[in-house]
C-alpha cells in the first residue's frame, strides 16, 4: 500500500530490486477505481504506423535497428461470436521493419478485424506485446 499525499497530484513508489528485469503487472485500486497494466522488461523501441501496418524495431540503447525479431499477428473483430484468429508471423527484415497487415492468403474472419495483437520477441532484446486498431480505409 502507498500513502498518498493529497496536496499532490502524483506520486511514485520505487519498484523491488527482484522485479527490475521481469515483466510485472502494475495494477492500482484505489478511489472505486482498478486500473491495470503490464510493463514488459525490454531492450526493445517498437514504432508502429498503425495506418499502414507497418513496424519498427530498434535496440532501445543504440537506436540500432533490430533484424531476425519474431513478429506474430492475431487479427480479431468486435463481434463476440468471432475469436481472434493468427494472421501471419515473419521476422524483421535488415531495417528492423515488419509488415504485419499483408498476408498472401485472405483472412478467415467473418466480419473485417478490428484490431490487431502483436508479439514482439527477441532472443537477445526480450518481449513485447501490442494491441493496435485496424487501419481506416
Amino acid at each position: 500500500e502507498l500513502k498518498l499525499d493529497p496536496e499532490k497530484t502524483t506520486a511514485t513508489t520505487p519498484l523491488p530490486e527482484t522485479f527490475h528485469r521481469a515483466n510485472v503487472l502494475v495494477e492500482i485500486d484505489a478511489g472505486g477505481q482498478k486500473k491495470a497494466r503490464t510493463v514488459y522488461a525490454n531492450d526493445l523501441t517498437v514504432a508502429i504506423a498503425a495506418n499502414y501496418g507497418r513496424l519498427q524495431v530498434r535496440d532501445a540503447k543504440t537506436g540500432a535497428p533490430l533484424p531476425k525479431v519474431y513478429i506474430k499477428v492475431y487479427s480479431a473483430t468486435d463481434d463476440p461470436d468471432e475469436s481472434p484468429v493468427f494472421h501471419k508471423d515473419g521476422y524483421t527484415d535488415l531495417r528492423g521493419k515488419f509488415d504485419y497487415l499483408g498476408v498472401s492468403a485472405p483472412v478467415t474472419l467473418d466480419t473485417p478485424p478490428t484490431r490487431y495483437a502483436l508479439l514482439i520477441t527477441s532472443e537477445t532484446h526480450g518481449s513485447e506485446v501490442r494491441l493496435v486498431p485496424a487501419p481506416q480505409l
